[in-house]
């Protein structure tokens, strides 16, 4: 049986795990952890009763946000994308976004409706995401890295991507060169986090997603050695990127261009398909 708590106790030690898995959920590219994980999460590190500090939820990511502060003042609010189910943060919150982002004489956050605190959590959202220090500040705050507590999780990749077997070396090296090259696939120059296999919620990966902070390009590549049954599933799984890479994004509304990079061209079908289907393809040569 877990032990009880004091609310100093869970300012001033929870945000060591409140922050760590705030990174591992950003890192699979999940827009929001709810109080419920972020509590569960504490209860366990910390050996407290399990379901004890419901009521006092948000003081580990209040505290978090206040250390955060201390090391850079101009840091995004992380803490904003601590939510409820709906994707948007509760009262606690209020105080950090007035001061912040409040303009003078618009409404308190208590005071807004949840669409305007959606548009401002799509904000924050994108700051968070674009800000490189996250890591860095997690070191100087309790010296160690985030990884060494991440908490461990079921959330695995299919060793195969979907693919049926292993990666050959031309789907690797074309994949690689997207990654390299993404406006010669029309991709933004503006856009400037790239990962290579991305993991999606639904379990998929994306071979390469490009991303601002609040749009995203994932790319699948299909290489010279796909045949068309091969090309007509790369334009499916481009689909099913856009709806689940959408839905991940919400209450957040986010804008999702799916990109088919092929190095054969499609055939009269193929092509058809793809501008029913509304999937950008562009024909390179690599291998």
């Amino acid at each position: 049986m877990g032990k009880y708590y004091t609310k100093d106790q869970l300012y001033n030690e929870g945000p060591r795990y409140a922050m760590a898995l705030l990174l591992q959920r950003l890192s699979y590219g999940e827009p929001f952890v709810t109080y419920a994980q972020i509590s569960g999460h504490v209860e366990r590190e910390l050996g407290i009763e399990k379901g004890k500090i419901v009521r006092h939820h948000g003081h580990a990511p209040g505290g978090m946000m206040d250390k955060i502060l201390k090391v850079d003042k101009q840091a995004p609010l992380i803490n904003a994308l601590v939510t409820g189910s709906d994707g948007i943060p509760g009262d606690g919150i209020a105080g950090y976004i007035n001061k912040k982002y409040r303009k003078a004489k618009s409404k308190k956050w208590d005071d807004l409706s949840d669409k305007k605190k959606v548009k401002i959590v799509k904000k924050i959202r994108q700051d968070v995401r674009s800000y490189s220090r996250w890591n860095e500040i997690y070191e100087k705050l309790f010296g160690e890295s985030a990884f060494e507590n991440y908490p461990k999780e079921d959330f695995k990749e299919d060793a195969g991507s979907g693919r049926g077997g292993g990666e050959s070396d031309a789907h690797k090296a074309l994949k690689n060169w997207v990654a390299d090259n993404p406006t010669k696939v029309g991709v933004p120059a503006n856009f400037d986090k790239t990962v290579i296999e991305a993991p999606l919620l639904s379990g998929d990966i994306v071979d390469v997603m490009f991303s601002d902070g609040k749009s995203f390009y994932p790319v699948e590549v299909k290489s010279i050695i796909s045949t068309d049954d091969d090309l007509r599933r790369g334009l499916y799984q481009c689909v099913k990127y856009r709806a689940v890479q959408k839905a991940q994004e919400k209450p957040v509304k986010a804008v999702v261009t799916p990109i088919l990079v092929t190095e054969r061209k499609l055939s009269g079908e193929l092509k058809e398909l793809q501008k029913r289907l509304k999937i950008k393809h562009v024909k390179v040569t690599v291998n």
